[in-house]
């Protein structure tokens, strides 16, 4: 899911959380979120479009994850490559 990247840390917990009871057990959950470490925890970077970028530190975003009961088996961060081809097949 993409969603996180403009949900606000109670609605990721509940994401999380709800989403334990529709994914059978020993399956998996994959989702994209912000991460940006030189925060503390949570920043919505564009207060005028409230949660359009919500970004969270790694640390805290894990603690949601492991507070609903999921495990972190991996973490990637973007290959930016990927994004800018993105970017450049939209504009064209």
């Amino acid at each position: 899911w993409s969603v996180f990247t403009h949900l606000a840390p109670s609605d990721s917990a509940n994401m999380l959380r709800l989403s334990r009871s529709h994914i059978r057990p020993g399956g998996r959950l994959f989702f994209s979120a912000f991460i940006d470490d030189n925060i503390e925890e949570f920043d919505d970077r564009d207060p005028e479009n409230t949660l359009t970028y919500a970004y969270y530190s790694r640390r805290y975003l894990e603690s949601l994850v492991k507070a609903a009961g999921w495990n972190v088996e991996s973490f990637a961060p973007p290959k930016i490559e990927e994004h800018t081809s993105e970017l450049q097949s939209r504009q064209s």
